[in-house]
């Protein structure tokens, strides 16, 4: 019987409401699952892009429950948010601001560049 491998995980949580969608990340964010993120980041501003509404239409990518952050994971995060930019969607980060100073300096620079002085979805 084998055992799956695990160490390269990730969970992705999608919540909706009116105007803002939630993407729930956990587990690790590398090379390896970035992609995975990616697509998924791709889909829901896809899925935003298509709706007529009035209502502003933003992207939260809610980081608190990913462990292991890599350079090249977190750069998915840069696409996406250009991407939501074309699209007319505001993007932001959460549940990363507490891990300052702990995190490579790499990683929080780009996150840094992507959310300067944190989000301002995270009172969603």
């Amino acid at each position: 019987m084998s055992v799956p491998d695990l160490s390269h995980s990730m969970q992705l949580v999608v919540d909706a409401e009116p105007g803002l969608t939630v993407v729930h990340v956990s587990g690790e964010l590398t090379a390896r699952t970035g992609p995975r993120l990616l697509r998924l980041l791709d889909d829901v501003v896809t899925r935003l892009g298509l709706r007529q509404t009035d209502r502003p239409r933003r992207l939260l990518v809610e980081l608190s429950g990913v462990r292991l952050f890599q350079l090249d994971g977190v750069s998915v995060l840069r696409v996406a948010r250009e991407r939501c930019g074309a699209a007319g969607i505001e993007f932001g980060l959460s549940g990363v601001r507490d891990r300052r100073g702990v995190l490579p300096l790499r990683v929080e620079e780009l996150l840094d560049e992507l959310e300067p002085g944190g989000t301002s979805l995270a009172a969603h």
